[in-house]
């Protein structure tokens, strides 16, 4: 099940580097928004620092709640596109093309890494 503030970010629009539902937010400042939001509250805006919290996931491994899905291709360590676990069948993210935060079924794109995201 979907936790309702979750939900409640469904169909905020895109706009890169928005920080907050009412700005906006790019896919890397959504799953930052929700990773602090959730208590990681030093976790970094900025992607490239996230490594530092990383435990990165084996593909058949269960994944959890909160953990991020990154997709290929990756560009100096990034992901270009990073979406979030809600449940056992959905990801959170924010699409450029939907121009809004949108729910979408884990398994309509295949990702390159999975990482749970853990206090330092």
């Amino acid at each position: 099940m979907i936790e309702p503030w979750l939900a409640e970010l469904v169909g905020v629009r895109f706009k890169h580097g928005g920080r907050s539902p009412e700005e906006g937010f790019d896919c890397a400042t959504l799953c930052t928004w929700i990773q602090r939001r959730r208590g990681l509250v030093e976790f970094p805006w900025n992607p490239f620092h996230w490594r530092r919290y990383a435990h990165w996931i084996d593909r058949k491994e269960s994944l959890q709640q909160f953990d991020a899905l990154f997709y290929a291709p990756i560009v100096k360590g990034i992901a270009v596109h990073v979406a979030v676990v809600v449940d056992n069948f959905n990801v959170i993210h924010s699409s450029e093309d939907a121009r809004s935060v949108v729910l979408s079924k884990i398994d309509n794109a295949p990702f390159t890494k999975a990482a749970r995201f853990l206090s330092r």
